[in-house]
């Protein structure tokens, strides 16, 4: 075995290097306490970003819907009498996830028995259901930490690129991570 590298000293240099903390060079244990404090920042932001519309999130989600028409397109795909997820129904949740807002959690996706696909979302006691069957929303928000809980649901028809103004609300209000 070669002996370790030494400065002209004879001080080991790999020894140097691990004990060259902040306060070993001759800086404060503050100093020591805000590198703790990035790592935790780092931490954090990454715990978000993988919960949330960035860096290709929505690139995920796409390919689920894709691969959620492409394995559940024949009647009884659940073993029972689900109908196969329609074609507009696929190219209206694509739609829908092209406009959700950046920075909120990502939903759950699921393919419904009736053809359609459903986006889910669940934070802090709030709950939001969007059912796309066709080229039909159906939708339901529910605020189950206020008192009296506040409830909101609608049904609207997708025309063109327009996410409705309350569900555009709603996403960004009640389910950011950003």
């Amino acid at each position: 075995m070669t002996p370790p590298i030494t400065h002209d000293i004879g001080f080991p240099i790999i020894a140097m290097f691990t004990a060259m903390t902040p306060a070993a060079i001759g800086f404060s244990e503050s100093a020591d306490a805000l590198v703790q404090i990035e790592k935790q920042i780092d931490r954090a932001i990454s715990d978000s970003v993988s919960n949330s519309f960035f860096l290709g999130g929505r690139a995920e989600l796409q390919s689920l819907v894709v691969n959620y028409f492409e394995t559940r397109n024949e009647a009884g795909w659940d073993g029972y009498d689900a109908s196969p997820i329609t074609v507009d129904s696929k190219a209206t949740a694509l739609e829908i996830i092209k406009q959700l807002p950046y920075g909120i959690q990502k939903p759950d996706i699921i393919p419904t028995s009736v053809g359609g696909i459903s986006f889910e979302w669940d934070l802090h006691a709030k709950s939001l259901s969007l059912e796309v069957e066709d080229k039909e929303l159906i939708w339901s928000f529910i605020d189950f930490g206020s008192t009296p809980k506040r409830k909101r649901s609608g049904i609207e028809e997708v025309y063109a690129d327009i996410l409705p103004k309350d569900l555009q609300t709603i996403l960004r209000e009640e389910f950011s991570v950003a």
